[in-house]
């Protein structure tokens, strides 16, 4: 995501500021306001991504009404993108890897139940609407936009402009100024994403230190803004050393770091939530804490059947879906096993050697 930021920074503000700062100038700044605003807390985070989020989302629910209004293009307001036959069509492997792309994230409710009054009622609730949300405003949003383009023309216009994708129909239904502004809430989208992004590590990092899994000193908490700022630093400086490896070897910005880096961290949290999903299974058959069928079996075990097979078609697809064929790219799969199985040794050995650490996970 810092490198998008950079690549976007490049074509959006270079123009405007007049300088040639490449695009890993613009993300180590980026860096640094994340880790400043991050540091802060919990209250200011929340008001401003409530507030950045809402700006994105009412201009992209603007455009689309626009295009409503005016009754699409070509072919009007048609249902034809929503049938099996244009859904199903071009290539699976990279539609699948987006739609799933497009709802990560959600489970960042559970995180936040410390900061809930009655986390049992908010956090179930918060996750319902956030993936409706999701749901219900992306199909609308893009099914607007393929009627603005027309069916013969969208996929040749996406191939070919990218990058100006949207622009071009909110230049054509919304006015220069109006497309203006929407470049700006597309940095300020990406900001967002790893200010969100930035505070979830922290509270895994915090989190895990509480539990002894991770040195005591990164449990911290800041005097003034009870934020876990150990925690948030180290984090900090993981990114910065990701960063240095990608600038030393003169990495594009977008085909590798965010194509690649993209393409990896899809795989991990698919397979993370697949995993994710028996344990449910064994946790609540394990402890009795919830016994209804409905919740505690039938959901994880479609998800622990479906997520598994999402990962093997983006597994097979992976060349399509970060852009190369590099023999690095196609080590990911082993990375994201590699890591697991050492992660699972580790906690054989805690298990064995630490059981009072051991006992303590996921407390």
């Amino acid at each position: 995501m810092y490198g998008l930021f950079g690549f976007f920074c490049t074509v959006i503000l270079s123009l405007l500021l007049h300088t040639a700062m490449p695009w890993y100038g613009y993300s180590l700044i980026c860096v640094a306001v994340v880790q400043f605003t991050g540091i802060r807390g919990i209250d200011l985070n929340s008001r401003l991504l409530g507030v950045l989020m809402c700006l994105e989302l009412g201009i992209l629910l603007l455009l689309a009404l626009a295009i409503v209004v005016h009754g699409g293009g070509p072919n009007g307001l048609t249902p034809a993108p929503l049938s099996p036959q244009h859904v199903f069509s071009g290539h699976l492997g990279i539609a699948v890897m987006f739609a799933f792309a497009s709802f990560i994230g959600f489970e960042a409710t559970a995180i936040y139940g410390k900061e809930c009054r009655d986390p049992k009622v908010t956090v179930p609730r918060a996750t319902y609407v956030s993936m409706m949300l999701i749901l219900v405003f992306f199909a609308f949003v893009t099914w607007t936009i393929v009627c603005a383009y027309g069916l013969n023309d969208v996929v040749a216009v996406a191939t070919k402009q990218p990058g100006d994708f949207w622009f071009i129909q909110s230049d054509k239904y919304l006015g220069g100024a109006v497309t203006t502004v929407m470049s700006f809430l597309l940095l300020s989208s990406i900001f967002a994403s790893l200010l969100s992004f930035h505070n979830t590590l922290v509270c895994y990092i915090h989190a895990l230190s509480l539990e002894g899994i991770l040195p005591q000193a990164l449990n911290r908490i800041h005097e003034k803004y009870r934020s876990p700022y150990v925690a948030s630093y180290v984090q900090t400086v993981s990114v910065c050393v990701l960063l240095g490896v990608f600038i030393a070897s003169g990495s594009d910005a977008f085909n590798i770091v965010f194509s690649w880096s993209f393409a990896l961290g899809t795989i991990g949290i698919v397979m993370l939530q697949a995993v994710t999903s028996f344990s449910i299974i064994a946790f609540f058959r394990k402890t009795r804490k919830d016994t209804r069928l409905w919740h505690a079996f039938l959901v994880p075990l479609a998800g622990g059947i479906g997520l598994p097979y999402i990962g093997v078609i983006l597994v097979h697809n992976l060349d399509a879906l970060s852009g190369s064929d590099s023999p690095i790219v196609k080590s990911f799969p082993w990375i994201v096993f590699t890591v697991a199985l050492t992660r699972v040794v580790i906690g054989l050995i805690l298990r064995s050697k630490r059981p009072d650490i051991y006992a303590r996970f996921g407390q």
